[in-house]
């Protein structure tokens, strides 16, 4: 029987697909080796709450999205990079072409999910205070989803 997928899963899987996302760069946790995302930045996702259906097994998470970019070896904080990758995470929620989607999780045994909609819930703001080198924008988005 396989497995439920749980919100980051869904989100993680629709990020993948949002043109200019590198998809092989998407996950829960920002990798430590910098040299694997210092030339495409990386998206962090983790669900902070949300209201599952009561009647219905429909869910609506609210996510924190993290655009991050890194300058090894560099004073200088590369915003830029950091605020051009959350933009096009942004845009991704207006692509009308990306929802509904039904996302599948590579070889793992757990159901497909279905996306039926999703929106931003903040705008993209630069987080201050990581180290020199490091820039994070991010915000936070809600999906409605199900498993398939």
């Amino acid at each position: 029987m396989a497995h439920l997928p749980n919100a980051e899963m869904a989100i993680i899987a629709w990020l993948k697909t949002v043109p200019g996302v590198p998809s092989t760069k998407v996950a829960t946790t920002v990798p430590a080796d910098l040299n694997a995302w210092k030339d495409t930045g990386f998206v962090q996702v983790f669900t902070v709450g949300g209201s599952p259906g009561v009647h219905v097994p429909m869910r609506a998470p609210v996510l924190q999205i993290s655009a991050w970019a890194v300058s090894p070896n560099s004073q200088k904080t590369p915003w830029g990079q950091a605020q051009a990758l959350a933009e096009r995470v942004f845009s991704g929620f207006y692509n009308p072409d990306l929802f509904p989607v039904r996302v599948t999780f590579g070889g793992l045994d757990y159901r497909p999910a279905q996306i039926h909609t999703g929106y931003p819930l903040s705008e993209p703001q630069k987080i201050p205070g990581s180290e020199s080198g490091y820039a994070q924008v991010r915000f936070d988005a809600t999906i409605s989803w199900v498993a398939a």
